[in-house]
């Protein structure tokens, strides 16, 4: 396991269930992604893994999935360099933005921190 002080980078995925516009947005399948959205920013993220760990030989980075959805901690969990965190239901509420930007922090060990969705594109 990486010490905490050894963490230069943490990157940070929100993903919430229960999309306002596109029903079951994150798993739904999309493209040749059977887990859609997740499967595809899960696939991006261990690239930035290994192109970071190529880099940056003495750096660690922690990537972090921070979850409301059963379905998505379920398919996460099997990455062993993804730590999936379960997400209280008052961090997951449309007007919960401020209380999970707080909480970022305490669940975070790098110096610097990197939030994405999996609606942002990567490329």
């Amino acid at each position: 396991m990486i010490s905490e002080s050894n963490i230069f980078l943490s990157v940070f995925l929100p993903l919430r269930k229960g999309s306002k516009r596109v029903k079951n947005k994150n798993t739904r399948p999309f493209k040749n992604y059977k887990f859609g959205l997740t499967e595809l920013k899960v696939n991006q993220l261990y690239k930035l893994k290994n192109i970071f760990s190529k880099t940056y030989k003495k750096k660690k980075i922690e990537f972090i999935v921070s979850t409301n959805c059963n379905k998505v901690a379920q398919y996460t969990s099997k990455f062993k360099w993804l730590k999936t965190l379960k997400r209280k239901e008052s961090l997951a509420k449309d007007d919960s933005l401020d209380k999970l930007i707080e909480y970022v922090p305490s669940v975070c060990s790098g110096k610097y921190i990197i939030w994405t969705h999996v609606t942002s594109p990567f490329y």
